[in-house]
């Protein structure tokens, strides 16, 4: 499993006080608190160290990583300035499937080391940033040169999974709806039973959800036929160069060429999906907000390795998260008692069978305003309701009766 410990980067100072610090980042992994308190810093983090492992692992990046490079490769994620030049012992370690990394003040290269025996697979990992609704607002948004780089990349991706429809519409998840794309003029339509509406014309909601939806979807089929069409020209040029240079050298038989290109091709393809996703409740009611989150753990369970990891300042999707918790315990609990049969259905209407989560592959972490994190406690292998979104909301209650009592004083 992997995992990543922070302190004094940005808005995170402790960090997690307890596990000697280390985030578990599981299948599903969930990072809710107050706006500024390190959330997205967080998920960029991992993002970055992901990314980062795997062109270590396709040979796309060379060892050592000057602090410099590391730099420019925070740059991207706009994660630079929360890098003090002095004064701050921050410290970023990252323990991958492949590689660790300790990134810290005083260093001058990135302290890069091999895992051993390690069993990692190629991710495709998609950074999903809250501004992704810019890319359902404005015609030919592509052309605008002041796009932050990860809202760049997301929409690059998205323009993929909006070509490989290839004309064909395809179901929304909520209210009958589908989505429709006119390649030839560029052009995103939302269909109804009667009507066809252009996205630009749509509600917010929808300019959240589609852009995350389509891609999350698209990605989901990972690993498939078509794994190698994602490859960057240069990386089909590197790769196509690594076996030329196999099949040219005279010194190994046909079998171990063939070994050796078989394990150059591997290094290149995608066997796995993890996406990052910042606020999937953006711009939507709360049964919206179920029905997209749902489907994203439908696609994080379609493969073992595929991991989700969520912002959030929505109550419910950490209600959310725990019927579909429930929902696992219960389906086992029927597959014992025989009645599959006749109470799946029943459970299905709650929580989609693909959707049920393991309490184990769960972990929600809240982040407070002194810049510490703490893993939100389980009860019965449930979430805790005692959570900084729900103290809110009993907040808003004890607030109201404060108001009765002063009308009754009246």
């Amino acid at each position: 499993m992997s995992k990543i410990r922070i302190k004094n980067f940005g808005p995170i100072k402790e960090g997690r006080l307890d596990n000697d610090g280390w985030i578990d980042i599981k299948k599903v992994t969930v990072f809710i608190g107050d706006q500024g308190t390190g959330k997205s810093t967080i998920a960029k983090l991992i993002s970055t160290f992901m990314w980062l492992e795997k062109a270590l692992c396709k040979g796309d990046i060379k060892q050592p990583l000057s602090m410099h490079e590391m730099w420019k490769l925070f740059m991207w994620q706009n994660l630079h300035n929360y890098i003090p030049e002095q004064g701050r012992n921050y410290e970023v370690e990252y323990v991958g499937e492949a590689y660790t990394f300790n990134y810290k003040y005083g260093l001058y290269w990135l302290d890069i080391a091999l895992e051993v025996n390690s069993t990692y697979v190629i991710p495709k990992i998609m950074y999903v940033p809250a501004e992704r609704n810019v890319l359902s607002t404005l015609r030919n948004v592509y052309d605008l040169k002041t796009l932050p780089d990860a809202l760049r990349t997301f929409g690059a991706e998205l323009k993929r999974a909006q070509i490989s429809l290839d004309g064909r519409p395809l179901n929304l998840p909520l209210r009958d709806l589908s989505y429709l794309y006119d390649e030839k003029n560029d052009a995103s339509f939302i269909v109804g039973k009667d009507y066809k509406l252009d996205l630009l014309e749509a509600s917010s909601g929808f300019h959240s959800l589609i852009p995350l939806f389509l891609v999350s979807h698209n990605l989901a089929a990972i690993p498939s036929a078509n794994a190698h069409a994602n490859l960057s020209v240069n990386q089909i040029i590197i790769r196509d160069r690594e076996i030329s240079l196999i099949s040219s050298d005279d010194t190994i038989s046909n079998d171990e060429k063939a070994a050796q290109i078989a394990l150059v091709h591997e290094r290149y393809v995608n066997k796995c999906f993890v996406n990052i996703v910042e606020e999937p409740e953006q711009n939507l009611f709360p049964s919206s907000q179920k029905l997209i989150l749902y489907k994203l753990i439908e696609y994080a369970n379609v493969n073992e390795q595929n991991k989700l990891i969520v912002t959030t300042h929505s109550p419910y999707i950490v209600n959310y998260l725990t019927l579909a918790v429930k929902a696992h315990q219960l389906l086992a609990n029927i597959e014992r008692a025989g009645k599959a049969t006749e109470l799946n259905t029943v459970v299905s209407n709650i929580v989609p069978l693909n959707s049920a989560l393991k309490a184990n592959d769960l972990a929600i972490y809240e982040l407070t305003n002194d810049g510490s994190i703490k893993i939100l406690e389980e009860y019965a292998g449930l979430p805790s309701d005692e959570n900084y979104l729900n103290t809110l909301l009993g907040e808003t209650n004890e607030e109201f009766a404060k108001l009765l009592d002063i009308q009754q004083s009246l």
